[in-house]
């Protein structure tokens, strides 16, 4: 349906794919005094609905890593501004569900509408998720519709700089609807069954986990390429060709006049598109799967009139590379054939590994049900195993396990601080020293609290369940207060947020958390502000109940430790031998499990191979080994960031 739109609000689009130097254009109208949006679609928006601050924290690392412009205000700024008006507009059909057919999203247009309507000047849409449906925002919105295109081959390689490109393929060949040539592409790469979830995130992480060669990776990415080429160059007012924009005076003047004849004004004098040298075997390479591409595209119907017409398109705009034999581009050639050798071994052995996780989870699933007939309970005789065969409940427990996944720190190394077994916990020895320090939970051990006060930190102790403190420092305040969501009636239990208040502490951020409060810690963090948190410079605590609650817990624990992992990085992590172990699914998770955080602005991380428990570990209870968690930094990498 035709949209009404304001005048002077009269949209322009810019529909591109990924990699193709759409950050670039959207900088230079931004810069311009154009109200834009950056990638409008994107499933991060999600959380306008909620903690749009997370989306707004993408900082220069990821700038760099995806060789973007400087830019002079966060990606989403623009949304920020008018978040009321949109919040609870952006639904998950909205990114790819509805890729190729938005009717099957009636949220699409509310979302587009408000954006257009609440721009505060003359809106820009640079898309990436939109080249699906050029016709249908054409036909509904009107405006400038601008398409922005690249070589292939530097933009596929553009795109593997990370995984997220390749998934967010598999996300738009995923969609409800396709056309014929998506669905011939599907059966193409062996992708047989669609995976339509509720939430995008877990989509794209079981997305992830297809295992696919470096062949196939080009035929998806090339086929959308040429997909989209031929469905919207004519459709759009302007097409623009990055190459050519960066290495063409004359197309370059021809662009600036076309995109001025239109009424707006851009200048496109810094354009520089990297074009890389090919070898003739890479040339061939990717030759050869264009060919397959071509051919799926004559089986799905397309006229070999249009598919010449396309192919010569690509062919009259690809770079005109410098023919060179130097040692430098020689060894750019052989470092990406040993890349893509390493993509096809590793694909291999994420196909390998499936395969081995399906057969593990048929027998555990075997099993769960032979224990299910024999035991209501679902509990073996030994009281410190739950097993829990509920599939959705497996799915939340390997989401909440990611979220713990510890990474090393950058420069620094963690110490032990408190007693031997329970009591002692691991910590980063970076600014340790004249903290101040929260100790919740005391019962009767305050060695952790001795270690910290001979470091120069006052610390401050809450425990209500306690008369007096097992042990006494100068530089201990304890208090007989418990930590809760919000203010008991008899003052008894209280929030941290405003312990820190009282105690003059709100413009700190040197405080170091140490929290072990039986279970109350799951309300307590999830009460507590964002900007409290962003005080402690560390966090080390214990979580409670993580199996034998968890059916009712374990969303909690989730939306507790994305809260805590949006500012903090997990860097230790070790189980508490007192409690249960469970398999939910089939997944092993302790049922109270210790966890060193540090904050994230303050270090740099890396991957972390070591295994867990590590030698600073004890067991909290000395006469029953530690439970072994094994490589926990090897774990899948969280689906929100």
């Amino acid at each position: 349906m035709k949209q009404h739109i304001d005048s002077g609000k009269e949209p322009i689009f810019i529909h591109s794919l990924f990699r193709s130097g759409s950050t670039w254009i959207f900088d230079i109208l931004r810069r311009s005094g154009y109200w834009c949006y950056q990638e409008p679609y994107h499933e991060a928006l999600i959380s306008l609905n909620g903690n749009f601050e997370l989306s707004l924290s993408w900082d220069q690392k990821t700038m760099e890593e995806l060789r973007h412009p400087q830019l002079d205000k966060p990606y989403f700024f623009e949304f920020s501004k008018i978040q009321k008006e949109l919040t609870g507009s952006f639904e998950k059909c909205i990114s790819y569900d509805s890729f190729f057919d938005p009717s099957f999203c009636p949220q699409f247009d509310e979302y587009t509408k408000k954006l257009i309507d609440n721009a505060l000047g003359r809106p820009v849409l640079q898309c990436c998720r939109s080249f699906g449906r050029v016709s249908y925002l054409r036909e509904n919105y009107g405006g400038l519709h601008i398409y922005l295109w690249r070589n292939p081959h530097d933009q596929f390689l553009s795109s593997q700089v990370n995984d997220y490109f390749d998934t967010a393929n598999l996300a738009i060949i995923n969609a409800y609807n396709p056309p014929k040539i998506i669905q011939i592409l599907r059966n193409e790469i062996g992708i047989v069954d669609n995976t339509h979830l509720s939430n995008t995130f877990e989509e794209l992480e079981v997305l992830k986990r297809i295992p696919l060669t470096i062949k196939s990776r080009y035929l998806l990415f090339y086929t959308l390429w040429l997909y989209s080429l031929i469905n919207n160059i004519e459709s759009c007012d302007i097409d623009i060709n990055i190459d050519s924009l960066t290495s063409d005076s004359v197309y370059k003047k021809q662009k600036s006049q076309a995109i001025e004849e239109h009424g707006v004004s851009a200048d496109f004098a810094g354009c520089c598109s990297p074009q890389a040298w090919f070898s003739p075997s890479e040339q061939s390479w990717f030759c050869e799967i264009e060919l397959r591409a071509h051919a799926l595209f004559i089986s799905s119907g397309y006229s070999k009139e249009t598919l010449c017409k396309a192919i010569q398109l690509q062919k009259n705009t690809q770079p005109k590379r410098i023919n060179t034999d130097s040692a430098l581009a020689r060894d750019a050639s052989l470092a990406r054939s040993i890349a893509f050798r390493y993509a096809d071994s590793f694909a291999l052995a994420q196909a390998l590994i499936q395969q081995s996780q399906e057969e593990a989870d048929q027998k555990i699933r075997a099993l769960e049900t032979e224990l299910t007939t024999l035991a209501p309970a679902k509990r073996l005789e030994n009281p410190n195993i739950i097993i829990i065969p509920d599939r959705e409940m497996g799915e939340t427990a390997r989401r909440v396990l990611s979220l713990m996944r510890p990474m090393d720190v950058r420069g620094t190394s963690l110490v032990r601080k408190g007693r031997a077994n329970d009591g002692g916990y691991i910590m980063s020895n970076s600014g340790l020293e004249n903290a101040i320090a929260y100790s919740l939970g005391i019962n009767n051990d305050v060695s952790w609290d001795l270690a910290m006060a001979t470091l120069g930190c006052n610390v401050f102790q809450y425990d209500h369940t306690i008369s007096a403190l097992p042990e006494l420092h100068p530089l201990f305040h304890w208090f007989r207060i418990g930590i809760a969501a919000s203010p008991s009636s008899d003052g008894m239990l209280q929030p941290l947020d405003l312990l820190i208040e009282k105690n003059g502490h709100s413009d700190r951020n040197d405080l170091i958390l140490k929290m072990d409060i039986e279970g109350a810690e799951w309300d307590a963090i999830e009460a507590m502000s964002m900007d409290t948190l962003r005080q402690f410079s560390q966090i080390v605590i214990e979580l409670h109940n993580v199996v034998n609650k968890a059916s009712d817990l374990l969303p909690k624990a989730e939306r507790v430790l994305r809260k805590l992992y949006s500012t903090h990085q997990p860097v230790h992590i070790h189980a508490n031998n007192w409690g249960s172990l469970g398999f939910i699914d089939g997944t092993l998770i302790p049922d109270t499990i210790e966890l060193t955080y540090v904050r994230r602005t303050d270090h740099q991380f890396e991957k972390c191979y070591k295994i867990f428990p590590t030698e600073l570990d004890m067991p909290c209870r000395p006469e029953v080994p530690d439970y072994y968690l094994g490589p926990m930094g090897c774990l899948p990498e969280v689906d929100e960031l």
